[in-house]
């Protein structure tokens, strides 16, 4: 018989007990809840091991194991790749003497498991790799909605979304470092989401996120024009304003909802494809405070439904980049978008 009511009011969420269902034992409300999202979490793993959703995780590899990882001519990384089915990827531009590489891999949720295996296998004694150690298929499904890790001399193809000055220019990365093509993910995440929140739409208690569990950089999901997109909260509403601001992640547009939609794990895998980066080598014009108004809607013009070149000249926060348009497929109609904005008078270059 399941355990009499306690009349007692618990100190606490540990106090509260139920029963496991199981064995007929008591466990604490807090442990009950911790097996029923292990339980869920194992079935989703299962079920993104089996089909072929692609990821890309990033892990710090000590430098003196780089070396190992790629073997002679390029061997051993050509192994985990054939063997797994994964990418596997160094930056061509990184700086060797610092303490760590970044190692990209890319795949689906089983190959990057069986790479990550390989790799710890291959880590020599004196080089241990906390991110590997640690990674699981759980930490791939969970976690804050991070955008893509532009790193410092390497190149990848995206396309600007939003722009609030030369300082603050959204793009979005179609296509990263290691060649993902995350603008093909990002249509069907999207049709995911939809999907998803027009079954959900019919309990809206438990779709819902409660507007006291809302505050900045919550994680969300969110209907616009019928579709849905993942955001993240900029400014909560207020008790006498219901009305959040929330930066679509994959547009780095900022939008207002009444109603925010609890976002499943699932779609924390790929990262957010809107970075907030800065024009690097130029500044303001001598003299002048703050930018010119013309310099954002001349960007917003030039760069309308154009796809550009992004190169990362210094990462961070707000990664520093050089932007190229791509007007030709061998590029060689290209244009350097930091140079227009000096020519045209609305920046300086800095020395």
């Amino acid at each position: 018989n399941p355990p009499k009511p306690s009349t007692s009011k618990p100190s606490s969420l540990s106090d509260t007990v139920v029963s496991n269902g199981v064995t007929g034992g008591l466990v604490t409300t807090e442990e009950f809840v911790r097996n029923v999202v292990r339980a869920k979490d194992k079935v989703e793993v299962e079920r993104r091991r089996d089909n072929r959703e692609t990821i890309e995780q990033i892990f710090n590899i000590p430098s003196k194991a780089v070396g190992k990882i790629i073997g002679k001519e390029g061997r051993s990384i050509k192994a985990i790749q054939r063997e797994s089915g994964a990418k596997l990827k160094f930056p061509g531009n990184r700086d060797r003497s610092a303490a760590f590489q970044k190692l990209f891999v890319f795949g689906t949720l089983r190959q990057v498991e069986e790479a990550v295996a390989r790799l710890v296998s291959l880590m020599p004694a004196d080089s241990i790799c906390a991110d590997l150690i640690n990674w699981s298929p759980q930490v791939a499904l969970s976690g804050d909605l991070k955008p893509v890790d532009l790193i410092e001399n390497t190149v990848c193809i995206g396309r600007v979304t939003h722009v609030t000055s030369p300082e603050c220019i959204w793009v979005q990365i179609c296509r990263g470092v290691t060649g993902t093509d995350y603008l093909t993910q990002l249509g069907t995440l999207t049709d995911n989401i939809t999907d998803t929140l027009g079954r959900k739409i019919y309990d809206m208690k438990k779709a819902l996120i409660p507007v006291s569990e809302i505050k900045e950089g919550t994680s969300c999901a969110v209907l616009l024009e019928s579709r849905g997109y993942r955001g993240s909260v900029i400014c909560p509403g207020t008790g006498d304003n219901d009305v959040h601001q929330v930066r679509l992640v994959d547009f780095g547009t900022p939008h207002s909802f009444t109603e925010l939609f609890r976002l499943d794990s699932y779609y924390f895998a790929m990262p957010a494809l809107a970075v907030k980066c800065s024009l690097a080598h130029i500044s303001k014009t001598e003299g002048d405070p703050v930018w010119p108004d013309g310099a954002s809607k001349y960007l917003e013009d030039y760069l309308a439904n154009c796809f550009v070149k992004v190169r990362t000249v210094e990462g961070g926060h707000v990664p520093k980049v050089e932007l190229y348009t791509e007007l030709g497929p061998d590029n060689t109609n290209s244009v350097y978008v930091n140079r227009e904005l000096v020519y045209d008078g609305y920046a300086s270059w800095v020395e």
